[in-house]
């Protein structure tokens, strides 16, 4: 009996069980095709087929509905990105998304005409790549340039100029795109080390340019000092060479930034008024003959005082200043005969142009508000143009005055003279403008190089 129910389970066992065959039948669907309860995606290209999913019976109609929708959305992404593709020049920007597009076609889970957007991609990224091969050699071309221009342009020792040009040939390589791989990491490396040496010698000037101007101001302080200790002291008179050598020494240190030099200058001005008003007072009664030297060396100190007013007339208000100076020159006794006509010349020469620039700085008061507080190289700009104005306005008054005389037929007598004066005066007053103008071209080239 025992036999009998073996052999009838070993015939069982050979029987072909029909849910197995079932399972095992090929059912092709568009684009793939579903076998047992497995549905697949047929591959790439003639490539493999890809498992999708697996699901029950059942659920058929749905999953393969789902699996088209998703190939629609992907499509849909596609369709969008070829049109931004086909409607824009800069396509290397879109090389990124294709190659991440084009990574997720062998897997998508999805059922569609995967081979269409395939083939297109890769037609999209070998344009895109000829196109970024082409713009890369174009872009090694300019870089290289740019890097010759960088050049050039370090060999201005201007380091205002230079550092504006910097930043436009920076720009430029900014928004130059890569060079070709083989060359690009060298070039930039080449940019940056070039740049970053100017930047390097820059901060190396501002550095000892910050020493020297600390030295500076303490020299002006130091003479400060001195001033203080001479006006607290007695005998003036014994000073007095001191005082106008300090005063020369104040006009050799050199320039500082005007908000270290203003309130210092006024403070210096103060003390030097201070010392001729009291100097006036302490001169020893018993001198029976007059101090010609003395004299001499104080309307000198005086002269270099108006070479000082003269640097800063344009720059702030210092007729207070001119006035006390030419009542301190006024009150100084007489000097040796032979300097008489040079001092006298000097003194009428500066006192002209600190005249000419007073007015102007006044003028420049009114004619642009919130002017004596502008920076110096804002000042410098306005007071050109205005200079460059009243020039020009003087040069034909000049020419006019010319033209009139010329056409006068008077005898030689007062009027004459007094023509000829008032057409000197207005030659004077086109010779200062012209002065005047070239001071303030050579400020701004000096100030361009701090």
């Amino acid at each position: 009996m025992l036999k009998i129910f073996c052999l009838y389970d070993e015939f069982v066992n050979l029987q072909p069980q029909k849910n197995h065959r079932l399972k095992l039948v090929k059912k092709d669907i568009p684009h793939g095709f579903i076998q047992g309860n497995k549905i697949f995606r047929l591959g790439l290209n003639g490539g493999d087929p890809i498992l999708l999913m697996e699901f029950p019976d059942e659920n058929e109609p749905a999953v393969i509905t789902q699996l088209e929708e998703a190939f629609l959305k992907l499509q849909t992404d596609f369709t969008q990105l070829e049109n931004r593709i086909l409607g824009t020049e800069n396509k290397g920007s879109f090389l990124a998304k294709l190659i991440n597009l084009k990574s997720q076609l062998p897997t998508h889970s999805g059922l569609g005409d995967y081979d269409s957007i395939f083939n297109k991609v890769t037609l999209y990224e070998n344009q895109i790549g000829d196109i970024i091969q082409s713009n890369r050699k174009r872009n090694t071309e300019i870089k290289n340039a740019l890097i010759l221009e960088l050049d050039q342009a370090l060999k201005n020792n201007d380091l205002h100029e230079t550092g504006i040009a910097i930043k436009d040939i920076k720009t430029r390589w900014i928004k130059t795109g890569s060079a070709e791989d083989t060359v690009n990491q060298d070039l930039e490396d080449q940019f940056s080390q070039t740049i970053q040496s100017f930047y390097d010698k820059r901060q190396s000037f501002f550095d000892d340019k910050k020493k020297l101007t600390d030295a500076r101001v303490n020299k002006y302080d130091t003479i400060i000092s001195e001033l203080e200790k001479i006006n607290l002291g007695k005998e003036l008179h014994k000073h007095a060479k001191r005082v106008a050598q300090l005063q020369s020494d104040w006009q050799t240190i050199g320039h500082v930034p005007i908000k270290e030099y203003k309130l210092r200058n006024e403070k210096y001005w103060n003390l030097c008024k201070v010392f001729y008003n009291d100097l006036k007072s302490d001169k020893p009664k018993s001198t029976s003959k007059e101090d010609f030297k003395g004299n001499l060396k104080l309307k000198q100190a005086i002269i270099e005082q108006f070479k000082e007013l003269g640097n800063n007339s344009l720059l702030e208000d210092t007729k207070p200043a001119l006035e006390t100076a030419k009542k301190i020159w006024k009150s100084i006794g007489r000097v040796p005969k032979d300097q008489v006509a040079i001092l006298n010349e000097s003194y009428l020469n500066l006192l002209d142009s600190i005249s000419e620039k007073t007015f102007i700085f006044q003028l420049a008061c009114r004619k642009f508000k919130g002017f004596a507080k502008k920076d110096v190289e804002e000042r410098n700009k306005l007071l050109t143009k205005l200079v460059r104005d009243l020039l020009a306005r003087d040069k034909n008054e000049l020419e006019t005055f010319k033209m009139n005389m010329d056409n006068m037929h008077v005898n030689k007598g007062s009027f004459v003279d007094m023509l000829e004066k008032k057409l000197e005066n207005q030659e004077k007053r086109v010779l200062a403008k012209k002065s005047i103008l070239k001071e303030l071209q050579a400020q701004k080239t000096e100030e361009s190089r701090k």
